[in-house]
């Protein structure tokens, strides 16, 4: 039988301990029960939590931990958190949760974050070679972590998303002026949590989430609201939509496009002086135009109508959507994301690269 315990599962190589069945398949599959107290097989690759002094540790055997402590490995954070008065030379509590450690390295050997822009690298130490050996938590490779923090200690967290946040590299240049935003330190009083997959459920009631700051969120996939109630999105300043294709209702089945309001007004506006041109700067006399004039005809009633149809095409502007055409909308990609999609890029002259594989004419339809 492969691994250790602390007692031993066979009373000789070939037969197993007879007395009360347990509940609990030691090994799983039919036949395999095993015997009250005599089926746990230990994992000898599981080490131990490295502690320091005063800490309160509750660990197993399978490689999960509640930590209390108020030090880490870095000795100059030992002077607490001088933000605080009470805690100035108390050190900076945290409570770290793991469950499952990190996979053991061979000493001198990396670990690193597997697709993933922030490799995260971790070294393989003496420490963790042998059994009886101990690791610290580790936030990005341990399984799941939560991790409570304060003081000096500063989170060695790490996202795994290719994907920019607004503000650091991926808004288009136009916006980078108006970003101010500036990536925080991640120490003082926090929570992290860091796992493959996260569920947050509200069986009956809301879920409410504040920010006194700003509130991100980065993906390198898809990002979905789906409410079977309306959705309603306010803001005191303005509302960014920065992508190369924006659709008003079924996705990739809207095949009508906006027109642009300041491209249609400057067209009609054009237009409107040529038909005043052509109506009113001929140099020579109708019947029922007057005295015949060198240089212009008498102003008739189409002229005035047009004129004032053209003089009232800025109404036609609202003063609340603002449709940026023409594909200036793409932001950078913000680095390769490997299997990703590319971004969309789209050619307003021919008609290259619009999304929905959109039919329609650049003209008036029949």
């Amino acid at each position: 039988m492969s691994g250790t315990s602390n007692t031993e599962l066979y009373t000789s190589p070939t037969v197993p301990y007879s007395g009360p069945k347990s509940i609990t398949k030691y090994k799983g599959g039919i036949n395999y029960e095993g015997v009250a107290g005599k089926y746990f097989v230990a994992n000898n690759k599981i080490r131990s939590v490295r502690r320091f002094e005063g800490d309160l540790l509750v660990e197993s055997r399978f490689g999960q931990s509640i930590h209390m402590l108020a030090y880490d490995s870095n000795r100059i954070n030992d002077r607490g958190d001088v933000r605080n008065e009470d805690y100035k030379n108390g050190g900076n509590p945290m409570i770290l949760i793991r469950n499952r450690q990190r996979p053991l390295v061979k000493v001198g050997k990396k670990l690193e974050l597997r697709n993933s822009p922030n490799p995260a690298v971790v070294m393989g130490t003496e420490q963790e070679k042998n059994t009886g050996g101990f690791l610290e938590e580790d936030i990005n490779h341990d399984g799941s972590s939560f991790h409570i923090t304060s003081g000096q200690t500063i989170s060695k967290w790490v996202t795994t998303c290719y994907k920019k946040m607004f503000g650091m590299g991926e808004e288009v240049a136009s916006f980078d002026a108006n970003s101010k935003y500036t990536y925080p330190m991640l120490n003082g009083d926090q929570v992290v949590i860091n796992s493959d997959r996260l569920i947050f459920s509200a069986k009956y009631g809301e879920i409410f989430h504040f920010s006194k700051k700003r509130y991100g969120v980065v993906t390198d996939a898809d990002y979905t609201v789906d409410a079977h109630q309306p959705i309603i999105l306010t803001t005191n300043t303005k509302a960014v939509i920065n992508s190369p294709a924006i659709y008003l209702g079924e996705l990739d089945e809207t095949g009508e496009p906006a027109l642009l309001g300041q491209t249609t007004i400057n067209w009609m506006y054009e237009l409107c002086n040529w038909l005043i041109e052509h109506t009113h700067w001929h140099k020579h006399s109708h019947v029922d135009a007057g005295k015949e004039s060198p240089s212009q005809t008498q102003t008739p009633v189409q002229l005035q109508k047009i004129i004032a149809l053209r003089d009232k095409l800025k109404s036609l502007l609202s003063r609340r959507v603002f449709i940026t055409g023409g594909g200036f909308a793409p932001g950078k990609n913000g680095g390769t994301i490997p299997d990703g999609t590319a971004p969309t890029k789209i050619n307003i002259a021919s008609g290259e690269g619009i999304p929905g594989g959109w039919k329609g004419q650049n003209n008036r339809s029949a």
